[in-house]
């Protein structure tokens, strides 16, 4: 904090030496003029006594007193600052008397007079006068008097304000010019080091969520890396298991076809000949379709009827149990390119899911629809057609825990019997 300076302390001191006198000096003058205004007003009253005495005296030496009173109503009413006139004589008894309608005054001055002709005493005169005009006139001097005063006050402080600005103020004002550069070049400094704080700390948070995204890239790897190896070891089993089943499908197929050739078509037996053969064919499309997912190879794709294939593996499915599929196939229908002992394997082990979903029986809703790819799915390739399939059941459903594993080779949430989950389809 900065302290006012030796020159500075001084013009103060002295400004207000001079206010003190002047409020001093105001104050005896006022008093002086109002001692000046009372000794005018008071010799005023007495010269007027003094010639209504002289106007009195002929008829009070003939004794006409209503003259006497006459003429002192004329003159109450002629002097408009006149409250009172009153005539007694020698003996004190009350000769005349005017009185001013009541009027409000503060400040009052009363004069006597005494009315003598050749040593003989015809009459004692008292008069009370409204000196209103006078206070007003004294209380417009105070204010002329303090306005100059404050004119005076005014000039001298302006005069010193000048003469303080150039002994102290102007060297002041230049320390606290080198102060305020000085602020602002710690300030400059300061906020250049916020900057480079603030570039520092952006570097570091960017290079710390890329260093999070890599880890976390790291850790999808080593994620898929570990389902490409259970894939693999899948495929080992499924290539050994399938050729080993296909030996003996072919065996199967081959008894069944003879069978065939020696039943009539009318014999029953016939019916259940060719069911055991469409079954057996299937079991023949799963080997071979692990025999391609051993191998790594592509599916086998064909042009062929999606609503056909969904309706035969799912009643294949149901055939025997508590649940049915009601069946919503929309018009026009596109046929599909697929392979079509894969798209029946996924159905059958779709539908075979929600059979255990639900114990007690149910309905299980198929639906299947042309897709728009104009909806916007960043998933599928914009210039081709597609067919969407909806399959839903009524069953307890999946956990939120496990939606992300289940197509992890090998994950199931059966307790009894084996499953290999959604991987294998």
């Amino acid at each position: 904090m900065l302290r006012p300076s030796r020159h500075t302390r001084a013009a103060l001191a002295f400004m207000a030496t001079l206010l003190i006198f002047l409020v001093i000096l105001d104050g005896l003058i006022v008093l002086w003029e109002q001692k000046t205004l009372y000794d005018k007003s008071q010799e005023q009253a007495q010269n007027e006594l003094e010639l209504i005495g002289t106007f009195v005296t002929e008829p009070l030496l003939r004794q006409e007193f209503t003259m006497v009173e006459q003429f002192m109503m004329q003159w109450g009413e002629l002097k408009k600052d006149v409250i009172t006139i009153k005539a007694f004589t020698p003996d004190g008894s009350l000769l005349a008397e005017f009185n001013r309608p009541p009027i409000k005054a503060v400040n009052t001055l009363t004069s006597r007079h005494s009315v003598k002709f050749v040593g003989q005493h015809l009459l004692d005169l008292e008069t009370v006068k409204d000196l209103t005009p006078t206070m007003l006139h004294l209380q417009d001097f105070k204010r002329k008097l303090v306005f100059h005063s404050i004119l005076i006050t005014i000039f001298i402080g302006i005069l010193l304000w000048f003469i303080l600005r150039v002994l102290a103020l102007r060297p002041l004002e230049k320390e606290i010019q080198k102060r305020k550069q000085v602020e602002a070049a710690l300030q400059n400094a300061h906020d250049q080091l916020e900057d480079i704080v603030a570039e520092r700390t952006t570097e570091l948070m960017e290079t710390n969520i890329a260093l999070q995204n890599e880890i976390a890239e790291k850790g999808r790897m080593q994620e898929e890396l570990l389902k490409v190896k259970k894939l693999e070891s899948v495929s080992v089993l499924a290539g050994g298991i399938a050729h080993d089943f296909n030996n003996i499908l072919a065996a199967i197929l081959g008894n069944i076809n003879l069978a065939l050739i020696y039943t009539e078509k009318d014999d029953k037996r016939h019916k259940l000949l060719s069911q055991a053969e469409k079954a057996s064919l299937r079991a023949k499309d799963l080997t071979q379709q692990l025999l391609t997912f051993s191998k790594g190879g592509e599916p086998i794709k064909s042009i062929a009827s999606i609503s056909d294939i969904i309706r035969d593996s799912a009643d294949f499915v149901l055939r025997g149990s508590k649940s049915r599929c009601d069946y919503h196939f929309a018009e026009g229908l596109w046929p599909v390119e697929i392979d079509s002992g894969q798209i029946s394997q996924v159905v059958q082990n779709i539908i075979i899911n929600a059979l255990h979903a639900m114990p007690e029986g149910g309905i299980i809703d198929v639906t299947c629809e042309n897709y728009d790819t104009a909806q916007g799915d960043a998933l599928l390739n914009q210039t081709e057609s597609y067919v969407k399939i909806t399959i839903k059941d009524s069953g307890i459903g999946i956990h939120p825990d496990q939606i992300s594993k289940i197509f992890d080779p090998y994950f199931s949430t059966k307790h009894e019997g084996s499953g290999l989950g959604l991987a294998i389809s």
